[in-house]
């Protein structure tokens, strides 16, 4: 159970971060008390990952997949 949790804190931090990055909020958001409540409501045992976390894992391999979905689309610029 303990692997499934630190799994699943893995793949919701993944995709926080991503929502965080892609859409251009700061990333000082998951600090903000609201946020933290908000999430407390829905999701007591997550916790929120700290924005130096964001802004280094998640920010950086945010960018590397940013750079390899760039270079497939140059290469096949016509696929869906």
């Amino acid at each position: 159970v303990i692997k499934n949790d630190f799994l699943l804190q893995m793949q919701l931090d993944e995709v926080l971060a991503r929502v965080i990055l892609i859409s251009g909020r700061p990333i000082s958001l998951v600090e903000h008390p609201l946020w933290i409540k908000f999430f407390n409501e829905i999701r007591p045992s997550y916790k929120l990952p700290s924005r130096k976390r964001i802004s280094t894992t998640f920010l950086d391999a945010e960018y590397k997949t940013m750079q390899e979905e760039t270079r497939a689309e140059q290469i096949c610029p016509f696929t869906v």
